[in-house]
């Protein structure tokens, strides 16, 4: 099952993010932000520090507050929330979107082609992340939707290879953790996201 954000605000080119880590989010490897997520000491103290800001926390579920500790993101993920807040096919995707631009020029990239380079990408994921939507709205949110996604997390994954091709690895990850991460605030179920969990889907669920 893929993680859900249960609080996602997406707000632009931020100044960067906050990490206690030695090394900036971006250069993290996959082994190291899967350690981070499912070690139990680290995952009790991220539900502490968030207990006196959220009603009702259970126990079970832990935290991962992008402006606090971003590097615990893994890579499609900060992709896939920046390519459906951003999705050009909706009218807050229209919105959103220029507020990229200083982000994007900082990065050293051109903001047309960036675009274009997403879109193309993106096209596949965002088709099925609509029939995802629809297929629950007609359903009441009570649909069955394993199948659909095992499609999702693969063209999740494909995106995510595309672009990183396309845009460079560390100019991509490094503009990822810059300026969506630190807007993201995720709840996770810790029984749902292993090592071995978090690591399929980073692979396309392969």
């Amino acid at each position: 099952m893929l993680r859900v954000f249960v609080v996602a605000t997406v707000l632009g080119a931020m100044s960067g993010p906050a990490t206690n880590a030695g090394k900036p989010p971006w250069l993290w490897t996959l082994d190291e932000r899967i350690a981070g997520c499912v070690d139990d000491a680290a995952r009790h103290a991220r539900f502490l520090r968030e207990l006196p800001s959220v009603r009702d926390a259970a126990p079970g579920w832990s935290p991962i507050n992008g402006a606090v500790e971003p590097e615990l993101f893994l890579p499609h993920e900060l992709l896939g929330e920046f390519v459906r807040s951003t999705n050009i096919g909706t009218p807050h995707g229209v919105h959103v979107r220029p507020n990229y631009r200083p982000a994007i020029e900082r990065a050293g990239g051109d903001y047309d082609p960036f675009w274009t380079a997403i879109d193309s990408a993106a096209s596949d994921y965002l088709s099925l992340m609509k029939t995802s939507a629809e297929a629950q709205r007609a359903a009441h949110g009570h649909a069955n939707l394993s199948q659909l996604q095992e499609q999702i997390c693969r063209a999740q994954a494909k995106m995510s290879q595309l672009l990183h091709d396309k845009l460079g690895t560390i100019a991509l990850d490094q503009f990822l953790y810059t300026n969506v991460a630190p807007s993201l605030h995720l709840w996770v179920r810790d029984a749902s996201d292993t090592a071995q969990t978090l690591r399929q889907r980073e692979g396309g669920c392969q």
